[in-house]
């Protein structure tokens, strides 16, 4: 039989979880106690594929940033964020702070890709008065 039987064994200050010889390491039924294992989260794997999201969508923002289409992933990953944002409050967990991260960088590209549109409108709208109205004089 494994381990060999010998003295009882009481803990130590150096191993201070350690059972004595024969009894579980934990409280448990033979013991008199009520511990339970803990069972498997079934939230564990839809906060992992949530993290995954996350992750996926900051790095798709930032090569955004660096490709030029920043105008289409800023919106894109705000919405993103706040969807995988509203997934975590559902599921009773804070977000983590790469999610604020995301909704943030996508918040902001978005503001200033709305601007930047704007004042192509309007330089646009400037170049096509000051040509209309140099054509008729």
């Amino acid at each position: 039989m494994y381990p060999p039987p010998g003295p009882p064994q009481t803990p130590t200050a150096y191993a201070p979880h350690a059972a004595p010889h024969g009894a579980p390491p934990w409280p448990g039924p033979s013991s008199g106690g009520d511990y339970r294992m803990p069972a498997w989260d079934p939230r564990a794997a839809e906060l992992s594929q949530l993290a995954q999201d996350t992750r996926t969508w900051t790095i798709a923002a930032a090569i955004g940033w660096f490709v030029g289409f920043m105008w289409a992933l800023g919106p894109i990953a705000w919405y993103q964020a706040t969807r995988i944002r509203e997934r975590y409050d559902a599921l009773g967990v804070p977000p983590p702070q790469e999610l604020k991260n995301l909704r943030l960088i996508g918040l902001i590209t978005t503001v200033l890709s709305v601007v930047f549109a704007v004042f192509t409108a309007l330089v646009v709208l400037a170049y096509v008065g000051f040509f209309l109205g140099y054509v008729r004089r």
